[in-house]
C-alpha cells in the first residue's frame, strides 16, 4: 500500500498500519524508524541475494541508524530533459551537455521561433513544489557538488551557504526570464506536471523542452499512442554546470518498509529483492536498482537510457528535499513558487533561502505571510 505524510500521520496515530507499506521519501522512512514503528529487515532478510543484486549504496539508503529498515526496489531518473529529435533536427539543433549550451539554446529557441523553449509545471496537489525542487536539486548537484548537497540535507551548512545562493543565479536564468516558460512565470505556477509534459509533443509544439523524470515516459505513451519513443520523444541528461562534478545524476525510487513481522510480509520483502522481481517490474515499465537484471528487458529506450545513467554514473544522489523530515520537505516545496517570482532578483531569492533556513533551523518558528507574489 503506497502512503503519503498524511497517511504516515494517520497511521500513527491509530496504529492500523498494514503489514507493509511503500513509500518515496528516506527523510519519513528515518522518522518512522526512529520513532521505532519499522521492522528491522536484517532480522529475517536474505543478506546474500540482498548484497548480490544491490551496491551498498542502494541498501545503505534504507538503513538508519546502522539498521535496515526498507528496501528500494523501484528508482526514478530524475535528470532528464524530454524532447522530439525530428523538431532538433528540422531546425539543426543538437543536445546540450553544459548548461551554456543549454541556456543558449533556450535563447536560440526563443528568438528563432517565437515559441518558448520550456514546458514546466509545478502544480501536484498536495505535494505542489516538489518539480521546481527537481530543478534546484540538479543545478546544486552540479554547481556545488556532491558533498555540499549532502551537507544542506545533513544541515551541516544553511540554505543561505553561498554555493546555495549560487544556484539560484543558475535557476533565476530560466526562471527569471518568462520568455523561457510556456505561459510565462504564471504558466509554470499554474499548470500541473503531468499536463506540461505533453506540449513539446503537440502539432505545433507549444515548447522544445520538458525537464522530468522518467516517469514521464508513461504518461507520453498513454498521451501519445501513435508516437514512437526514441523517434518521436528522446531524452537527454541534465547538463554539466562545472567541468569537476561531470555525469551525475539524481533520483528518487520506491521502499517499501515493514510495520508487522509476519511471515506473509517476510516472503515479501525476501521476493522483492530478487532479480525476478526486478525483471517482472522493468517489463511493467519500471527501473529498477537492481544490477543484475537482464537490461535487454528495457524495450522501451528512454527507459534504458534512464536506467543505464542510473546505474553508471559517475556522481549519483537521492532526491534532497526526500531525504529531509517530512515537515521541512513540505515547507522547502512550498517556497518554489515565490523562488520563481522572485526571479532573477537575487536579492529576494536569498529571501526565499532565509526563510527555509529559518524553518530548517527551528521548525516551530511562526512565519510572516509570505509577501513575494
Amino acid at each position: 500500500e503506497g502512503c503519503d505524510q498524511g497517511w504516515i500521520s494517520s497511521c500513527q496515530e491509530n496504529t492500523s498500519c498494514p503489514d507493509i507499506a511503500i513509500m518515496s521519501q528516506p527523510g519519513l522512512l528515518a522518522e518512522l524508524a526512529q520513532e521505532g514503528a519499522l521492522v528491522d529487515l536484517s532480522t529475517f532478510i536474505n543478506s546474500t541475494v540482498l548484497n548480490a543484486n544491490y551496491t551498498a549504496e542502494w541498501i545503505n539508503l534504507g538503513k538508519v541508524d546502522g539498521t535496515l529498515y526498507g528496501v528500494w526496489f523501484n528508482a526514478s531518473n530524475k535528470s532528464l530533459v524530454w524532447y522530439d529529435p525530428g523538431e532538433f533536427s528540422s531546425h539543426a539543433w543538437t543536445s546540450p551537455t553544459t548548461w551554456t549550451q543549454m541556456i543558449s539554446l533556450s535563447e536560440t529557441i526563443s528568438n528563432t521561433t517565437s515559441t518558448p523553449p520550456w514546458s514546466v509545471g509545478n502544480r501536484s496537489g498536495t505535494a505542489t513544489g516538489w518539480p521546481l525542487t527537481d530543478w534546484f536539486e540538479n543545478i546544486l548537484l552540479r554547481s556545488a557538488g556532491p558533498d555540499l548537497f549532502d551537507d544542506l540535507i545533513s544541515q551541516d551548512i544553511s540554505w543561505t551557504h553561498t554555493e546555495v545562493i549560487s544556484a539560484t543565479i543558475y535557476f533565476g536564468e530560466i526562471f527569471g526570464n518568462e520568455s523561457y516558460q510556456l505561459g510565462g512565470k504564471s504558466g509554470t505556477l499554474e499548470t500541473h506536471f503531468i499536463d506540461a509534459m505533453y506540449p513539446p509533443f503537440e502539432v505545433p509544439p507549444g515548447a522544445y523542452l520538458h525537464h522530468q523524470g522518467s516517469f514521464t515516459s508513461n504518461f507520453l505513451q498513454g498521451q501519445f499512442p501513435t508516437q514512437v519513443p526514441g523517434t518521436d520523444y528522446a531524452v537527454f541528461s541534465f547538463p554539466d554546470i562545472k567541468p569537476t562534478y561531470t555525469n551525475a545524476c539524481m533520483g528518487s525510487g520506491d521502499v517499501a518498509m515493514v510495520f508487522h513481522d509476519t511471515i506473509e510480509a517476510q516472503k515479501f520483502i525476501d521476493y522483492l529483492i530478487t532479480t525476478d522481481a526486478a525483471e517482472m517490474w522493468i517489463t511493467a515499465g519500471g527501473i529498477s536498482p537492481n544490477r543484475n537484471l537482464d537490461t535487454n528487458l528495457y524495450t522501451e529506450p528512454n527507459l534504458k537510457y534512464a536506467a543505464d545513467k542510473v546505474a553508471n554514473a559517475d556522481i549519483f544522489r537521492f532526491d534532497l528535499t526526500d531525504q529531509l523530515p517530512g515537515s521541512l520537505n513540505l515547507y522547502v516545496w512550498s517556497q518554489m513558487d515565490d523562488l520563481v517570482q522572485a526571479a532573477p532578483d537575487q536579492e529576494a531569492m536569498v529571501e526565499v533561502l532565509a526563510r527555509i533556513e529559518l524553518m530548517a533551523s527551528d521548525p516551530y518558528t511562526v512565519f510572516l505571510p509570505n509577501v513575494i507574489r
